[in-house]
């Protein structure tokens, strides 16, 4: 026995002694060990050690230890009988350990083998703990009582977060309460208290699990939502037609879940049947009914509609909003080929009216002349008058006999007016000629003869022969 070394509690046999060292941390045994009942390699010692040694694989804490008996009368017919010895070790948590000969049933489990110098539990049911042993001879009686968290007559009972082991619910109803607050969770399940499973690889409460469209009510079983189907929830239509059919949602859009379609730009309503053209809902755009919105802002226009919203027209080939169309003149081109005309103006094409006739009629001014303006007529060669009624050649007798008339009534006048005027202007030339000659005859030396003779008789001699000269 090592210096100094305490022990506080032993056993002992024929052959062999086991005791625990003074605090529990270690067992030493010496003698015998031709079964291993020393707890060491039968290679390493001796079959018989006379200082004590430490048992191996025995870490915890010992309350007592206690070696088998082989009776004597056994001895005494069976030598070799001595060297039957098993060794047992019982730890502070009720746990007990045997090592030695397996004869009998001695090491308390069962092996193939005769002895075991390997320290090994007792199989005494996990839920027992011993609290105290003897031996009798080849007999091992432990004393035994519930071990902590089992209760019940036969300490079978157990408890699993707060659930019996016998109830249907323990483990989340999902695996076996095997001791106490430890669940051995069925296939499939996990977590301390088997409340965890998945579907298909995402755990059954996250919110995309089962697609996102149900439940995962058991390891890779999913209960679809309504309206939705497959293993993982995966399928579903949008109004009678699958997921994935090229023409769900019209075409224009994707079923992301069960009749509800995400329609392309440009596309709307709940089957992506819908659209707009130019911001106006289809069945409205593109100015109908004179077009229809085929597709996102592409307008199909009726016959005689054009524009990219089918918004113009045309009247006699020309734009509605040319100035030119029914014939300007604030006039409108209010419908295809239909004209609001202001007074004056009228027919189709608002054309101008002379006289009640429009301008495109072939009796407009009388049919000589050209309708330019609202009683304006342009007249052909040959003719005249404000509604080119009057053949020019029909004015030629008539000025004719305007000149006779003309100058029956006007020469008389004229030839008196003549004849006064010209008897003036040579009563005016004599008068000038004779007072002329008298003042040459008074400057020539005629005064006498002109102081003799009254000056009014010279002066009508000299005018009556200056007269006779003009007459002649």
């Amino acid at each position: 026995m090592e210096e100094y070394q305490k022990y506080y509690q032993i056993g002992t046999g024929i052959a062999n002694s086991i005791a625990i060292v003074a605090g529990g941390k270690d067992v030493h045994a010496w003698g015998s060990n031709t079964q291993g009942q020393l707890g060491v390699s039968l290679l390493s010692y001796t079959t018989i050690q006379s200082t004590p040694v430490s048992v191996r694989n025995l870490n915890a804490n010992f309350t007592q230890v206690a070696q088998s008996t082989v009776p004597l009368e056994l001895v005494r017919n069976n030598p070799n009988a001595k060297d039957i010895g098993t060794s047992f070790a019982v730890t502070s948590d009720g746990k007990m350990f045997s090592f030695g000969s397996a004869e009998f049933g001695l090491l308390g489990y069962d092996t193939s083998s005769t002895q075991s110098s390997v320290p090994t539990q007792v199989a005494i049911p996990e839920r027992y703990q011993v609290l105290s042993m003897t031996t009798s001879g080849l007999f091992i009686l432990a004393v035994t009582d519930c071990r902590s968290g089992y209760y019940g007559s036969d300490c079978n009972l157990m408890n699993c977060s707060g659930v019996p082991n016998n109830s249907s619910s323990v483990c989340s109803g999902n695996g076996v309460c095997i001791a106490p607050n430890v669940c051995k969770c069925n296939a499939g399940y996990y977590g301390s208290n088997c409340e965890s499973y998945d579907c298909f690889g995402t755990q059954s409460k996250a919110p995309n699990v089962c697609s996102g469209n149900g439940q995962c009510v058991a390891p890779n079983s999913c209960k679809c939502d309504a309206n939705y189907t497959g293993s993982r929830c995966e399928s579903w239509s949008c109004y009678g037609l699958a997921q994935n059919a090229t023409n769900v949602c019209g075409g224009q859009g994707s079923c992301i879940a069960f009749n509800n379609c995400s329609c392309r730009i440009g596309y709307e309503g709940n089957m992506c049947d819908r659209w707009q053209c130019y911001g106006v809902a289809d069945t409205i755009a593109c100015s109908y009914p004179n077009g229809t919105c085929v597709g996102p802002n592409q307008c199909f226009c009726e016959q005689r509609y054009n524009g990219t919203t089918c918004n113009y027209w045309s009247c006699s080939s020309l734009q509605m909003n040319d100035p030119l169309a029914c014939h300007g003149e604030n006039n409108y081109c209010i419908a295809p080929e239909t004209c609001l005309c202001i007074k004056g103006y009228g027919g189709k094409n608002c054309a101008p009216v002379c006289y009640g006739i429009v301008a495109s009629s072939l009796s407009v001014c009388n049919g000589h002349g050209v309708c330019t303006a609202p009683d304006r007529c342009q007249c052909t060669s040959g003719y005249g008058g404000p509604e080119c009624d009057f053949p020019l050649w029909a004015i030629v007798p008539i000025l004719i006999g305007s000149i006779v008339t003309f100058c029956a009534i006007l020469l008389p006048v004229l030839t008196a007016f003549f004849c006064t005027w010209r008897n003036k202007r040579r009563q005016h030339r004599i008068e000038t000629e004779v007072n002329n000659r008298l003042l040459q005859d008074y400057e020539g030396g005629l005064n006498t003869e002109m102081e003799s003779v009254d000056g009014g008789a010279q002066y009508m001699i000299k005018y009556e022969e200056l007269e006779f000269k003009e007459r002649m």
